[in-house]
């Protein structure tokens, strides 16, 4: 009758549960760069979607006639502050020691760099352009302008996106979400590199049922250091 025997012990017990998802880039790693000025992009560091882009690379330069004309503003009360200091007149000092700060958080505001700032309060020669940075090493996901086009505050200039982390979203059935929990170790696969697996964690449940398919979404946190898997790749 097929009896067989088996000496009892503790074992761990695992269950495997396959599920579809899409690879999608963290929008914490994603910075979008919307000109605050009115002006016109100079030249252009970067021209095509893809392109890798190094942390503190320039993008582009913007040349903007308020932009020179507030430069040039700060400038003029740096040299000020620092007669009136030198003077020993109290009263003037701090007074434009007050404008100096406005004027800071003015050009903070427009994109300027505390680096930028501080490079314009100690030469005192205006910049005739403002040069955008990439906030860490990327790949350009967008370019909205073009060389000598004029730009005004809001308008689209570039977007750049940190893949070295990816987010995959997958879709679990009803029935399977009890099972999962934050934290949890998961393995993704994809059939553009058979036989590699990379994994990762469960980082957020979608609390919301799907109510056509009767599923939840799940974000799982993967790193990704070479740039394998890419937004919108279907993955297991």
């Amino acid at each position: 009758i097929g009896v067989t025997y088996e000496t009892i012990e503790k074992r761990l017990f695992t269950n495997a549960v396959r599920a579809v998802g899409m690879v999608a880039n963290d929008k914490r790693r994603h910075w979008d760069y919307v000109t605050r000025v009115d002006g016109y992009v100079k030249k252009l560091f970067v021209f095509s979607r893809g392109e890798l882009v190094e942390k503190d690379a320039p993008l582009l330069t913007i040349y903007s006639p308020d932009l020179l004309t507030t430069q040039t503003e700060f400038a003029d009360l740096i040299k000020a502050r620092n007669e009136a200091r030198d003077k020993g007149s109290k009263i003037v000092f701090e007074s434009t020691e007050r404008l100096v700060e406005s004027a800071k958080q003015r050009l903070r505001l427009w994109n300027i760099s505390d680096e930028q700032i501080a490079e314009l309060e100690k030469s005192g020669k205006p910049q005739e352009t403002l040069t955008l940075y990439s906030p860490f090493k990327g790949v350009v996901q967008d370019i909205g302008v073009d060389q000598g086009r004029r730009v005004m505050a809001g308008d689209h200039l570039v977007d750049i996106a940190d893949l070295s982390v990816v987010w995959v979203w997958a879709q679990f059935y009803q029935d399977e979400l009890p099972m999962l929990k934050t934290g949890l170790p998961i393995v993704v696969t994809t059939s553009s590199y058979l036989g590699e697996k990379f994994n990762g964690k469960i980082s957020v449940i979608d609390p919301f049922i799907n109510d056509a398919l009767r599923t939840g979404r799940v974000r799982i946190d993967v790193a990704n250091a070479d740039f394998k898997l890419r937004p919108d790749m279907y993955v297991d």
